[in-house]
């Protein structure tokens, strides 16, 4: 009897969350405390982000510009540091919901200082990433080094986020260098 009621329960609760949309189900999985996020892309919506060693890599989405920490020469050309890097608005809509399915915009937004309670490695050479975003009329800023625990929650939703514009700038600039040799300066 037992089990019949357990599964009637079940069933009810998922009829009850069928009609929700994604976003719905995202704030009561994580709870009230979360701001309500849409899933569609606002207009307002635009990002920087600096990475790698010294964050020296640069990416603003406003104007589509990347610059990095190597030179590239194309065929006896000029040493480029910078270059027009504009993201399609598909690309756009996969960096803004990888944005909201990790919640980024309730991560904490110091991801650079130890924890009192880790014992956190030292490194020789300051690496990490900065994402500053903008959605909905509101701005945040998420700074990350590599001397941060990587076991925290809000650096594993950071890293997804991360990962997910590393991969997608990633492309776009192998595709942009296929005719370049580049070298650290």
């Amino acid at each position: 009897m037992k089990q019949y009621l357990f599964a009637l329960a079940a069933l009810l609760l998922l009829l009850g969350c069928a009609g929700q949309s994604p976003p719905s189900l995202l704030k009561a999985a994580i709870g009230n405390s979360a701001p309500e996020v849409s899933m569609s892309v606002p207009s307002d919506f635009g990002f920087a982000y600096s990475f790698g060693p010294f964050e020296a890599n640069k990416y603003d989405s406003r104007n589509g510009a990347f610059s990095r920490d190597t030179s590239c020469v194309s065929s006896g050309a000029e040493k480029q540091k910078e270059f027009a890097l504009p993201l399609a608005p598909s690309e756009k809509e996969a960096i803004y919901r990888a944005m909201v399915e990790n919640g980024l915009f309730s991560v904490k937004e110091d991801l650079r200082s130890c924890p009192p309670t880790e014992n956190c490695p030292t490194v020789s050479t300051p690496s990490g990433a900065t994402l500053a975003f903008m959605a909905n009329g509101r701005a945040r800023t998420i700074s990350w080094e590599s001397s941060y625990p990587t076991d925290d929650a809000d650096y594993q939703r950071f890293a997804r986020v991360a990962g997910k514009i590393d991969e997608i700038l990633g492309k776009k600039r192998q595709a942009a260098d296929a005719n370049n040799i580049c070298f650290y300066q």
